[in-house]
Protein backbone atom coordinates (compact mmCIF):
# COMPACT_ATOMS: atom_id res chain seq x y z
CA UNK A 1 0.00 0.00 0.00
CA UNK A 2 1.35 3.74 -0.81
CA UNK A 3 2.07 6.29 1.68
CA UNK A 4 -1.14 8.44 0.20
CA UNK A 5 -3.22 4.81 0.95
CA UNK A 6 -2.27 4.54 4.22
CA UNK A 7 -2.64 8.05 5.32
CA UNK A 8 -6.50 8.53 4.17
CA UNK A 9 -7.29 4.89 6.04
CA UNK A 10 -5.66 6.30 9.00
CA UNK A 11 -6.21 9.79 9.35
CA UNK A 12 -7.55 9.67 12.35
CA UNK A 13 -5.26 6.72 13.93
CA UNK A 14 -2.33 7.14 16.28
CA UNK A 15 0.04 5.65 13.81
CA UNK A 16 2.89 7.24 15.42
CA UNK A 17 2.26 4.64 18.63
CA UNK A 18 2.22 1.80 15.74
CA UNK A 19 5.57 2.84 14.24
CA UNK A 20 7.27 3.74 17.32
CA UNK A 21 6.56 0.18 19.23
CA UNK A 22 7.49 -1.52 15.76
CA UNK A 23 10.84 0.17 16.11
CA UNK A 24 11.17 -0.17 20.17
CA UNK A 25 11.36 3.74 20.52
CA UNK A 26 8.36 4.01 23.15
CA UNK A 27 9.12 5.86 26.31
CA UNK A 28 9.49 4.54 29.15
CA UNK A 29 5.89 3.52 30.78
CA UNK A 30 6.48 5.04 33.83
CA UNK A 31 7.37 8.65 32.30
CA UNK A 32 3.29 8.38 30.85
CA UNK A 33 0.64 6.49 33.28
CA UNK A 34 -0.34 9.84 35.20
CA UNK A 35 -1.08 11.84 32.39
CA UNK A 36 -3.67 8.88 31.04
CA UNK A 37 -7.30 9.52 32.65
CA UNK A 38 -9.17 6.60 33.88
CA UNK A 39 -11.39 4.61 31.22
CA UNK A 40 -14.95 4.02 32.75
CA UNK A 41 -14.39 0.38 32.57
CA UNK A 42 -11.27 0.86 34.90
CA UNK A 43 -13.05 2.73 37.42
CA UNK A 44 -15.45 -0.12 37.80
CA UNK A 45 -12.89 -2.76 38.16
CA UNK A 46 -11.23 -1.07 40.73
CA UNK A 47 -14.32 0.25 42.21
CA UNK A 48 -15.09 -3.05 43.03
CA UNK A 49 -12.23 -4.55 43.83
CA UNK A 50 -12.50 -4.08 47.86
CA UNK A 51 -9.19 -2.36 48.21
CA UNK A 52 -8.77 1.21 49.76
CA UNK A 53 -9.33 3.85 47.94
CA UNK A 54 -5.45 4.75 48.44
CA UNK A 55 -4.38 1.52 46.65
CA UNK A 56 -7.32 1.92 44.10
CA UNK A 57 -5.57 4.87 42.69
CA UNK A 58 -2.43 3.57 43.01
CA UNK A 59 -3.38 0.29 40.69
CA UNK A 60 -5.40 3.10 38.51
CA UNK A 61 -2.11 4.77 37.68
CA UNK A 62 -0.57 1.79 36.42
CA UNK A 63 -2.97 0.36 34.62
CA UNK A 64 -4.55 3.51 32.95
CA UNK A 65 -2.02 3.60 30.20
CA UNK A 66 -2.65 0.13 28.79
CA UNK A 67 -6.53 0.45 29.03
CA UNK A 68 -6.61 3.44 26.90
CA UNK A 69 -4.16 2.38 24.45
CA UNK A 70 -6.37 -0.97 24.18
CA UNK A 71 -9.36 1.09 23.50
CA UNK A 72 -7.69 3.49 21.04
CA UNK A 73 -6.08 -0.25 18.92
CA UNK A 74 -9.59 -1.35 19.52
CA UNK A 75 -10.46 1.03 16.83
CA UNK A 76 -7.58 0.92 14.95
CA UNK A 77 -8.45 -2.99 14.28
CA UNK A 78 -11.83 -2.22 13.56
CA UNK A 79 -10.97 0.47 10.79
CA UNK A 80 -8.84 -2.22 9.04
CA UNK A 81 -11.52 -3.83 6.93
CA UNK A 82 -10.31 -6.09 3.69
CA UNK A 83 -13.03 -7.68 1.10
CA UNK A 84 -10.01 -8.90 -1.38
CA UNK A 85 -6.70 -11.24 -1.54
CA UNK A 86 -5.24 -8.93 -3.49
CA UNK A 87 -5.55 -5.78 -0.64
CA UNK A 88 -1.95 -7.30 0.32
CA UNK A 89 -1.21 -3.56 1.79
CA UNK A 90 -3.99 -3.37 4.13
CA UNK A 91 -2.81 -7.06 5.31
CA UNK A 92 0.66 -5.68 6.03
CA UNK A 93 -0.37 -2.63 7.71
CA UNK A 94 -2.89 -5.14 9.74
CA UNK A 95 0.51 -7.37 10.48
CA UNK A 96 2.56 -4.21 11.91
CA UNK A 97 -0.42 -3.04 14.44
CA UNK A 98 -0.15 -6.51 15.60
CA UNK A 99 3.29 -6.76 16.39
CA UNK A 100 3.34 -2.88 17.76
CA UNK A 101 0.00 -4.04 20.75
CA UNK A 102 2.12 -7.59 21.07
CA UNK A 103 5.52 -5.35 22.01
CA UNK A 104 3.15 -3.16 24.43
CA UNK A 105 1.65 -6.45 25.68
CA UNK A 106 5.26 -7.32 26.68
CA UNK A 107 5.73 -4.12 29.02
CA UNK A 108 2.63 -4.41 30.60
CA UNK A 109 3.59 -8.17 31.57
CA UNK A 110 6.93 -6.99 32.96
CA UNK A 111 5.63 -4.05 34.75
CA UNK A 112 2.53 -5.94 36.30
CA UNK A 113 5.01 -9.16 37.39
CA UNK A 114 7.25 -6.59 39.32
CA UNK A 115 4.43 -4.94 41.13
CA UNK A 116 2.97 -8.69 41.97
CA UNK A 117 6.70 -9.58 43.33
CA UNK A 118 6.49 -6.60 45.50
CA UNK A 119 2.83 -7.85 46.85
CA UNK A 120 4.07 -11.13 47.39
CA UNK A 121 7.14 -9.94 49.67
CA UNK A 122 5.07 -8.11 51.74
CA UNK A 123 2.62 -11.27 52.15
CA UNK A 124 5.58 -13.46 52.57
CA UNK A 125 6.97 -10.93 56.10
CA UNK A 126 3.09 -11.07 56.87
CA UNK A 127 2.69 -14.95 57.56
CA UNK A 128 5.84 -15.33 59.50
CA UNK A 129 4.53 -12.12 61.72
CA UNK A 130 1.32 -14.12 61.99
CA UNK A 131 2.76 -18.07 62.83
CA UNK A 132 4.84 -16.01 65.70
CA UNK A 133 1.59 -15.08 67.37
CA UNK A 134 0.09 -18.28 67.06
CA UNK A 135 3.24 -19.58 69.19
CA UNK A 136 2.72 -17.18 72.01
CA UNK A 137 -0.70 -18.20 72.52
CA UNK A 138 -0.15 -21.78 71.90
CA UNK A 139 2.21 -21.57 74.85
CA UNK A 140 0.36 -19.29 77.22
CA UNK A 141 -2.66 -21.80 76.26
CA UNK A 142 -1.34 -24.73 77.59
CA UNK A 143 0.78 -23.48 80.87
CA UNK A 144 -3.02 -21.76 82.02
CA UNK A 145 -4.33 -25.22 81.21
CA UNK A 146 -1.77 -27.52 83.26
CA UNK A 147 -2.67 -25.27 86.54
CA UNK A 148 -6.12 -24.94 86.08
CA UNK A 149 -6.46 -28.93 85.82
CA UNK A 150 -4.13 -29.08 89.14
CA UNK A 151 -6.72 -27.03 91.37
CA UNK A 152 -9.92 -28.72 89.92
CA UNK A 153 -8.49 -32.16 90.68
CA UNK A 154 -8.14 -30.89 94.30
CA UNK A 155 -11.38 -28.76 94.39
CA UNK A 156 -13.71 -31.94 93.32
CA UNK A 157 -12.22 -34.17 95.99
CA UNK A 158 -14.88 -34.89 97.88
CA UNK A 159 -17.04 -35.78 94.87
CA UNK A 160 -14.43 -38.67 94.09
CA UNK A 161 -14.66 -40.25 97.56
CA UNK A 162 -18.39 -40.42 97.57
CA UNK A 163 -18.26 -41.52 93.82
CA UNK A 164 -15.66 -44.42 95.34
CA UNK A 165 -17.67 -45.80 97.93
CA UNK A 166 -20.60 -46.31 95.73
CA UNK A 167 -18.36 -47.83 93.39
CA UNK A 168 -17.46 -50.28 95.97
CA UNK A 169 -20.71 -51.23 97.71
CA UNK A 170 -21.80 -52.00 94.31
CA UNK A 171 -18.94 -54.42 93.07
CA UNK A 172 -20.08 -56.30 96.08
CA UNK A 173 -23.91 -56.72 95.87
CA UNK A 174 -22.71 -57.60 91.82
CA UNK A 175 -20.84 -60.21 93.55
CA UNK A 176 -23.26 -61.47 96.30
CA UNK A 177 -25.80 -61.79 93.56
CA UNK A 178 -23.69 -63.12 90.65
CA UNK A 179 -25.46 -67.34 91.71
CA UNK A 180 -28.75 -66.20 90.87
CA UNK A 181 -27.95 -64.48 87.41
CA UNK A 182 -30.36 -66.41 85.89
CA UNK A 183 -33.32 -64.48 87.65
CA UNK A 184 -31.80 -60.86 88.30
CA UNK A 185 -29.74 -58.97 85.42
CA UNK A 186 -27.37 -56.72 87.62
CA UNK A 187 -25.71 -55.00 84.86
CA UNK A 188 -29.40 -53.13 84.30
CA UNK A 189 -29.53 -52.32 88.28
CA UNK A 190 -27.83 -49.25 90.02
CA UNK A 191 -26.73 -51.36 92.92
CA UNK A 192 -24.48 -48.20 94.47
CA UNK A 193 -27.55 -46.36 95.54
CA UNK A 194 -29.83 -48.90 96.06
CA UNK A 195 -30.25 -48.50 100.18
CA UNK A 196 -30.07 -51.23 102.29
CA UNK A 197 -33.98 -52.40 102.63
CA UNK A 198 -34.48 -52.52 99.20
CA UNK A 199 -31.20 -54.49 97.89
CA UNK A 200 -32.45 -57.14 101.01
CA UNK A 201 -36.01 -57.34 99.33
CA UNK A 202 -34.33 -57.95 95.93
CA UNK A 203 -31.69 -60.69 97.02
CA UNK A 204 -34.05 -62.57 98.97
CA UNK A 205 -36.72 -62.36 95.90
CA UNK A 206 -33.58 -63.65 93.59
CA UNK A 207 -33.28 -67.06 96.02
CA UNK A 208 -37.16 -67.66 95.92
CA UNK A 209 -37.09 -67.12 91.81
CA UNK A 210 -34.65 -69.46 91.53
CA UNK A 211 -35.34 -72.01 93.23
CA UNK A 212 -39.20 -71.91 91.76
CA UNK A 213 -37.44 -72.25 88.45
CA UNK A 214 -34.89 -74.88 89.14
CA UNK A 215 -38.32 -77.33 90.32
CA UNK A 216 -39.93 -76.50 87.40
CA UNK A 217 -37.26 -77.57 85.75
CA UNK A 218 -37.14 -80.85 87.56
CA UNK A 219 -40.19 -81.34 86.89
CA UNK A 220 -40.16 -80.60 83.23
CA UNK A 221 -37.24 -83.23 82.97
CA UNK A 222 -38.87 -86.20 85.00
CA UNK A 223 -41.99 -85.32 82.21
CA UNK A 224 -39.80 -85.89 79.03
CA UNK A 225 -38.45 -88.80 80.75
CA UNK A 226 -41.76 -90.26 80.12
CA UNK A 227 -42.53 -89.02 77.21
CA UNK A 228 -39.19 -90.63 75.74
CA UNK A 229 -39.84 -94.13 77.53
CA UNK A 230 -43.13 -94.07 75.39
CA UNK A 231 -41.28 -93.18 72.61
CA UNK A 232 -39.02 -95.84 72.83
CA UNK A 233 -41.01 -98.45 73.47
CA UNK A 234 -43.53 -97.08 70.50
CA UNK A 235 -40.51 -97.31 67.93
CA UNK A 236 -39.90 -100.61 68.89
CA UNK A 237 -43.67 -101.97 68.27
CA UNK A 238 -43.78 -100.37 65.17
CA UNK A 239 -40.44 -101.99 64.09
CA UNK A 240 -41.77 -105.43 65.09
CA UNK A 241 -45.39 -105.06 63.62
CA UNK A 242 -43.93 -103.27 59.62
CA UNK A 243 -43.76 -106.53 58.23
CA UNK A 244 -48.05 -106.12 59.23
CA UNK A 245 -48.34 -102.54 58.64
CA UNK A 246 -50.58 -103.17 55.31
CA UNK A 247 -53.02 -105.69 57.47
CA UNK A 248 -53.89 -102.58 60.26
CA UNK A 249 -57.35 -101.75 60.20
CA UNK A 250 -59.15 -98.79 61.34
CA UNK A 251 -60.27 -99.50 64.61
CA UNK A 252 -56.39 -100.56 65.60
CA UNK A 253 -54.78 -97.94 67.79
CA UNK A 254 -51.82 -95.95 65.74
CA UNK A 255 -50.11 -95.16 68.83
CA UNK A 256 -48.44 -98.44 70.05
CA UNK A 257 -46.59 -96.82 72.87
CA UNK A 258 -49.88 -96.08 74.99
CA UNK A 259 -50.98 -99.85 74.52
CA UNK A 260 -50.40 -102.31 77.14
CA UNK A 261 -48.58 -104.86 76.63
CA UNK A 262 -51.57 -107.60 76.73
CA UNK A 263 -53.79 -105.42 74.19
CA UNK A 264 -50.74 -105.75 72.38
CA UNK A 265 -50.13 -109.28 72.09
CA UNK A 266 -53.66 -109.67 70.56
CA UNK A 267 -53.03 -107.13 68.07
CA UNK A 268 -49.81 -108.47 66.94
CA UNK A 269 -51.70 -111.92 66.79
CA UNK A 270 -54.37 -110.72 64.83
CA UNK A 271 -52.01 -108.85 62.43
CA UNK A 272 -49.74 -112.20 61.92
CA UNK A 273 -52.95 -114.35 61.39
CA UNK A 274 -53.98 -111.79 58.54
CA UNK A 275 -50.83 -111.83 56.79
CA UNK A 276 -51.29 -115.89 56.49
CA UNK A 277 -53.93 -115.50 55.04
CA UNK A 278 -52.54 -113.24 52.42
CA UNK A 279 -50.12 -115.05 51.43
CA UNK A 280 -52.67 -118.10 50.38
CA UNK A 281 -54.10 -115.81 48.36
CA UNK A 282 -51.32 -114.13 46.59
CA UNK A 283 -49.42 -117.84 46.06
CA UNK A 284 -53.20 -118.75 43.88
CA UNK A 285 -52.69 -115.83 41.98
CA UNK A 286 -49.43 -116.33 41.21
CA UNK A 287 -50.42 -119.84 39.71
CA UNK A 288 -52.88 -118.68 37.66
CA UNK A 289 -50.35 -115.92 36.59
CA UNK A 290 -48.09 -118.17 35.21
CA UNK A 291 -50.48 -120.46 33.45
CA UNK A 292 -52.06 -117.13 31.37
CA UNK A 293 -48.19 -116.06 31.08
CA UNK A 294 -47.90 -119.48 29.10
CA UNK A 295 -50.59 -118.85 26.63
CA UNK A 296 -49.49 -115.60 25.88
CA UNK A 297 -45.85 -117.21 25.43
CA UNK A 298 -47.33 -119.41 23.12
CA UNK A 299 -49.70 -117.58 21.13
CA UNK A 300 -47.14 -115.27 20.49
CA UNK A 301 -44.79 -117.54 19.26
CA UNK A 302 -47.50 -118.28 16.86
CA UNK A 303 -48.26 -114.34 15.81
CA UNK A 304 -44.30 -114.44 15.26
CA UNK A 305 -44.02 -117.23 12.58
CA UNK A 306 -47.30 -115.70 10.45
CA UNK A 307 -45.44 -112.26 10.42
CA UNK A 308 -41.99 -114.01 9.12
CA UNK A 309 -44.26 -115.89 6.36
CA UNK A 310 -45.86 -112.24 5.92
CA UNK A 311 -43.18 -110.39 6.09
CA UNK A 312 -41.10 -113.14 3.83
CA UNK A 313 -43.73 -112.86 1.01
CA UNK A 314 -43.88 -109.52 0.81
CA UNK A 315 -40.53 -109.06 0.31
CA UNK A 316 -40.46 -111.53 -2.70
CA UNK A 317 -43.72 -110.47 -3.93
CA UNK A 318 -43.59 -106.37 -3.67
CA UNK A 319 -41.35 -105.72 -6.53
CA UNK A 320 -43.75 -107.51 -8.61
CA UNK A 321 -47.21 -106.32 -7.28
CA UNK A 322 -48.11 -103.81 -9.68
CA UNK A 323 -48.42 -106.51 -12.64
CA UNK A 324 -51.19 -109.00 -13.22
CA UNK A 325 -53.93 -109.96 -10.96
CA UNK A 326 -54.25 -107.34 -7.56
CA UNK A 327 -53.20 -109.60 -4.28
CA UNK A 328 -54.59 -108.59 -0.73
CA UNK A 329 -51.16 -108.01 0.67
CA UNK A 330 -52.19 -107.78 4.23
CA UNK A 331 -52.97 -111.80 4.07
CA UNK A 332 -49.99 -112.91 1.87
CA UNK A 333 -49.73 -115.50 5.14
CA UNK A 334 -52.88 -117.25 4.84
CA UNK A 335 -52.33 -118.48 1.41
CA UNK A 336 -51.21 -122.16 0.46
CA UNK A 337 -47.98 -122.27 -0.59
CA UNK A 338 -48.92 -123.72 -3.69
CA UNK A 339 -51.23 -120.83 -4.93
CA UNK A 340 -48.76 -117.99 -3.41
CA UNK A 341 -46.18 -119.63 -5.65
CA UNK A 342 -48.78 -119.95 -9.11
CA UNK A 343 -49.51 -115.98 -8.07
CA UNK A 344 -45.32 -114.83 -8.03
CA UNK A 345 -44.48 -116.61 -10.89
CA UNK A 346 -47.08 -115.02 -13.18
CA UNK A 347 -46.05 -111.61 -11.80
CA UNK A 348 -42.43 -112.25 -12.18
CA UNK A 349 -43.53 -112.77 -16.36
CA UNK A 350 -45.39 -109.94 -16.62
CA UNK A 351 -42.45 -107.50 -14.78
CA UNK A 352 -39.83 -109.09 -17.64
CA UNK A 353 -42.42 -108.03 -20.41
CA UNK A 354 -42.15 -104.33 -18.74
CA UNK A 355 -38.52 -103.74 -17.98
CA UNK A 356 -38.31 -104.20 -22.14
CA UNK A 357 -40.83 -101.47 -22.47
CA UNK A 358 -38.83 -99.33 -19.78
CA UNK A 359 -35.43 -99.85 -21.69
CA UNK A 360 -36.73 -98.44 -24.92
CA UNK A 361 -38.41 -95.43 -22.82
CA UNK A 362 -34.91 -94.31 -20.87
CA UNK A 363 -33.39 -94.56 -24.00
CA UNK A 364 -35.86 -92.78 -26.48
CA UNK A 365 -35.96 -90.27 -23.43
CA UNK A 366 -32.91 -89.42 -23.39
CA UNK A 367 -32.37 -88.72 -27.10
CA UNK A 368 -34.73 -86.51 -26.84
CA UNK A 369 -33.80 -84.69 -23.93
CA UNK A 370 -32.22 -81.78 -25.65
CA UNK A 371 -36.31 -80.66 -26.71
CA UNK A 372 -37.33 -82.14 -23.90
CA UNK A 373 -39.33 -78.45 -22.96
CA UNK A 374 -41.47 -78.98 -25.72
CA UNK A 375 -42.83 -81.97 -24.94
CA UNK A 376 -45.89 -82.50 -22.69
CA UNK A 377 -45.34 -85.03 -19.43
CA UNK A 378 -48.10 -87.16 -21.19
CA UNK A 379 -46.18 -87.23 -24.82
CA UNK A 380 -42.60 -88.64 -23.17
CA UNK A 381 -44.53 -90.81 -20.74
CA UNK A 382 -46.16 -92.78 -24.04
CA UNK A 383 -42.72 -93.21 -25.63
CA UNK A 384 -42.03 -96.81 -24.80
CA UNK A 385 -46.03 -97.34 -26.89
CA UNK A 386 -45.62 -95.88 -29.59
CA UNK A 387 -43.88 -97.55 -32.86
CA UNK A 388 -40.78 -96.43 -34.53
CA UNK A 389 -41.50 -94.61 -37.55
CA UNK A 390 -44.54 -92.18 -35.35
CA UNK A 391 -41.62 -91.78 -32.81
CA UNK A 392 -39.15 -90.58 -35.32
CA UNK A 393 -41.74 -88.12 -37.09
CA UNK A 394 -42.59 -86.33 -33.79
CA UNK A 395 -38.95 -86.34 -32.81
CA UNK A 396 -38.42 -83.79 -36.15
CA UNK A 397 -41.62 -81.89 -34.85
CA UNK A 398 -39.69 -81.34 -31.47
CA UNK A 399 -36.48 -79.99 -33.47
CA UNK A 400 -38.17 -77.98 -34.98
CA UNK A 401 -39.98 -76.55 -31.89
CA UNK A 402 -36.87 -75.62 -30.36
CA UNK A 403 -35.12 -73.95 -33.10
CA UNK A 404 -37.73 -71.33 -32.89
CA UNK A 405 -38.29 -70.90 -29.59
CA UNK A 406 -34.09 -70.06 -29.15
CA UNK A 407 -34.68 -67.78 -32.02
CA UNK A 408 -37.54 -66.13 -30.40
CA UNK A 409 -35.43 -66.21 -26.38
CA UNK A 410 -32.44 -64.74 -28.14
CA UNK A 411 -34.19 -61.60 -29.40
CA UNK A 412 -36.22 -61.05 -26.18
CA UNK A 413 -32.57 -61.09 -24.35
CA UNK A 414 -31.35 -58.45 -26.68
CA UNK A 415 -34.37 -56.53 -26.38
CA UNK A 416 -33.67 -56.68 -22.45
CA UNK A 417 -30.16 -55.70 -23.00
CA UNK A 418 -31.33 -52.68 -24.83
CA UNK A 419 -33.77 -51.61 -22.08
CA UNK A 420 -31.01 -52.42 -19.55
CA UNK A 421 -28.98 -50.17 -21.37
CA UNK A 422 -31.24 -47.11 -21.73
CA UNK A 423 -31.33 -47.43 -17.99
CA UNK A 424 -28.14 -46.64 -17.32
CA UNK A 425 -28.10 -44.16 -20.09
CA UNK A 426 -30.87 -42.14 -18.04
CA UNK A 427 -28.52 -42.29 -14.94
CA UNK A 428 -30.05 -44.87 -12.92
CA UNK A 429 -28.36 -47.17 -10.37
CA UNK A 430 -29.38 -51.24 -9.98
CA UNK A 431 -29.46 -52.25 -6.69
CA UNK A 432 -31.85 -55.78 -5.21
CA UNK A 433 -33.68 -56.23 -8.51
CA UNK A 434 -34.19 -52.33 -9.29
CA UNK A 435 -32.62 -49.51 -11.44
CA UNK A 436 -33.76 -46.19 -9.85
CA UNK A 437 -32.87 -43.05 -9.01
CA UNK A 438 -34.67 -40.86 -6.37
CA UNK A 439 -38.55 -41.69 -7.00
CA UNK A 440 -37.46 -43.06 -10.81
CA UNK A 441 -37.92 -46.16 -11.19
CA UNK A 442 -37.66 -49.68 -13.05
CA UNK A 443 -37.79 -53.29 -11.77
CA UNK A 444 -36.11 -55.74 -13.44
CA UNK A 445 -39.46 -57.42 -13.95
CA UNK A 446 -41.10 -55.07 -15.78
CA UNK A 447 -37.88 -54.68 -18.03
CA UNK A 448 -38.40 -58.34 -18.65
CA UNK A 449 -42.37 -58.40 -18.91
CA UNK A 450 -43.53 -55.31 -20.38
CA UNK A 451 -44.45 -54.97 -24.33
CA UNK A 452 -42.71 -52.82 -26.63
CA UNK A 453 -45.10 -49.95 -26.14
CA UNK A 454 -45.48 -50.46 -22.69
CA UNK A 455 -41.90 -49.96 -21.93
CA UNK A 456 -41.40 -46.68 -24.39
CA UNK A 457 -44.13 -45.46 -23.05
CA UNK A 458 -42.82 -46.09 -19.10
CA UNK A 459 -39.06 -44.66 -20.65
CA UNK A 460 -40.75 -41.76 -21.86
CA UNK A 461 -42.43 -40.78 -18.68
CA UNK A 462 -39.14 -41.80 -16.77
CA UNK A 463 -36.81 -39.69 -18.85
CA UNK A 464 -38.87 -36.26 -18.14
CA UNK A 465 -38.78 -37.09 -15.10
CA UNK A 466 -34.91 -37.61 -14.52
CA UNK A 467 -34.71 -34.35 -17.14
CA UNK A 468 -36.90 -32.47 -14.27
CA UNK A 469 -34.96 -33.86 -11.39
CA UNK A 470 -31.37 -33.10 -12.97
CA UNK A 471 -32.72 -28.89 -13.30
CA UNK A 472 -33.87 -29.14 -9.85
CA UNK A 473 -30.09 -30.75 -8.48
CA UNK A 474 -28.32 -28.13 -11.05
CA UNK A 475 -30.88 -25.23 -9.66
CA UNK A 476 -29.89 -26.58 -5.88
CA UNK A 477 -26.26 -26.90 -6.70
CA UNK A 478 -25.72 -23.45 -7.84
CA UNK A 479 -27.58 -22.14 -5.35
CA UNK A 480 -25.15 -23.97 -2.83
CA UNK A 481 -22.22 -22.84 -4.85
CA UNK A 482 -23.16 -19.25 -4.61
CA UNK A 483 -23.53 -19.72 -1.00
CA UNK A 484 -20.40 -21.34 -0.46
CA UNK A 485 -18.55 -18.51 -2.16
CA UNK A 486 -20.64 -15.84 -0.15
CA UNK A 487 -19.33 -17.31 3.14
CA UNK A 488 -16.14 -18.58 2.54
CA UNK A 489 -12.74 -17.78 1.33
CA UNK A 490 -11.79 -17.66 -2.58
CA UNK A 491 -10.70 -21.23 -4.19
CA UNK A 492 -7.29 -21.33 -5.11
CA UNK A 493 -6.03 -22.69 -8.49
CA UNK A 494 -4.42 -25.64 -7.01
CA UNK A 495 -7.86 -26.77 -4.94
CA UNK A 496 -9.91 -25.67 -8.22
CA UNK A 497 -7.79 -28.04 -10.03
CA UNK A 498 -7.69 -30.87 -8.23
CA UNK A 499 -11.34 -30.31 -7.59
CA UNK A 500 -11.67 -30.29 -11.02
CA UNK A 501 -9.37 -34.09 -11.15
CA UNK A 502 -11.99 -35.81 -8.71
CA UNK A 503 -14.81 -34.67 -10.68
CA UNK A 504 -13.18 -36.93 -13.77
CA UNK A 505 -12.32 -39.68 -11.43
CA UNK A 506 -16.28 -39.95 -10.22
CA UNK A 507 -17.43 -38.84 -14.01
CA UNK A 508 -20.88 -41.54 -14.27
CA UNK A 509 -20.37 -42.85 -17.51
CA UNK A 510 -22.94 -45.34 -19.99
CA UNK A 511 -22.54 -48.35 -20.80
CA UNK A 512 -22.75 -49.57 -24.61
CA UNK A 513 -24.08 -53.43 -25.78
CA UNK A 514 -21.93 -53.20 -28.98
CA UNK A 515 -18.34 -54.05 -29.39
CA UNK A 516 -17.58 -50.71 -30.98
CA UNK A 517 -19.42 -48.92 -27.78
CA UNK A 518 -17.99 -50.60 -25.78
CA UNK A 519 -14.13 -50.24 -27.20
CA UNK A 520 -14.80 -46.67 -27.81
CA UNK A 521 -16.08 -46.22 -23.76
CA UNK A 522 -13.08 -48.19 -22.93
CA UNK A 523 -10.89 -45.70 -24.43
CA UNK A 524 -12.45 -42.65 -23.03
CA UNK A 525 -11.97 -44.31 -19.56
CA UNK A 526 -8.16 -44.20 -20.36
CA UNK A 527 -7.88 -40.37 -21.61
CA UNK A 528 -10.11 -39.31 -18.79
CA UNK A 529 -7.61 -41.07 -16.23
CA UNK A 530 -4.66 -39.73 -18.01
CA UNK A 531 -6.11 -36.11 -17.76
CA UNK A 532 -7.15 -36.58 -14.64
CA UNK A 533 -3.26 -37.80 -13.63
CA UNK A 534 -2.04 -35.03 -15.52
CA UNK A 535 -3.86 -32.28 -13.88
CA UNK A 536 -2.81 -33.67 -10.37
CA UNK A 537 0.72 -34.12 -10.92
CA UNK A 538 1.03 -30.57 -12.44
CA UNK A 539 -1.43 -29.13 -9.48
CA UNK A 540 1.46 -30.24 -6.86
CA UNK A 541 3.86 -28.26 -8.64
CA UNK A 542 1.68 -24.95 -8.11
Amino acid sequence: MSEQTTTDLFAKQPQNIVEQAIAGELQPITQTIKEVPLTPELVTFLQTSGLPETKQKNIGDTLSYFFNKADEWSKLADGIVINDPSEVSKMKVARETRLGLKAMRGQAKSLLASKRDEVKNRMANDVLEDKLWLKAWQMIEATFNNIETKLEHKEKFAERYEAEQKENLRVRRVAELEPYSEVVQSAYIDLGTMDEEAYNNLFNGAKLQLKAKQDAEQKHKEEMEAIQKKVALSHTRQLEVAPYKQFFLPDMPTSLGEVSDADYVIILAALKDAKADYDIKQENIRKQNEELLQKQQEDAQKQKERQDLQAKRLEELLPYNRFGEQVNMATLWELPQEKYDIILMEKMILHKGEEMKAQLLASRVKEIEPYKQYATQKQIDELGDIDAETYQMWLGLLSQSKQEADDLLKSKQEEVARRVSLCYTLGLEYTGGVYSYKDVRFHINEIQSLTASEFDMAFAGAKNRMAQIKDEERIEAEAQKQEQLKNALPMSDKEILLNFAKELDELVLPIPTSPAGKKILEDAKVLLAKTSKFVKDKTEKL
